[in-house]
């Protein structure tokens, strides 16, 4: 899975349902900015994209750039939510990317 924010694209760290982390990040946005993106899955050999919205909750070199954003539609949120509850370690509905991390700003 990768994400695409001012057309350059960053593997993602982590991953949940709402939330999503990016290690390293070198880009320009900063804590609270609300930002575009693209979201770039494979699913079962598709290549899925959508665009979205997020909002940056945290961003520093430990942890990275953490992000909450709103699913972009139902049909994509589904096949995000099963992608997410299939995959497992660092890729997990519950993941750290929305709770501790998301609290430190």
């Amino acid at each position: 899975m990768r994400i695409a924010i001012d057309n350059r694209e960053y593997p993602v760290a982590e991953l949940a349902t709402r939330s999503f982390r990016i290690l390293p990040y070198d880009g320009d946005l900063i804590v609270r900015q609300s930002f575009g993106f693209t979201m770039i899955l494979n699913i079962d050999g598709e290549e899925l994209r959508t665009i979205g919205r997020g909002v940056v909750r945290a961003l520093n070199d430990k942890e990275g750039l953490v992000a909450q954003f709103t699913p972009p539609s139902p049909a994509f949120d589904k096949k995000l939510t099963e992608h997410v509850t299939r995959t497992s370690s660092h890729l997990h509905p519950h993941s750290p990317a929305s709770g501790k991390a998301a609290k430190k700003r």
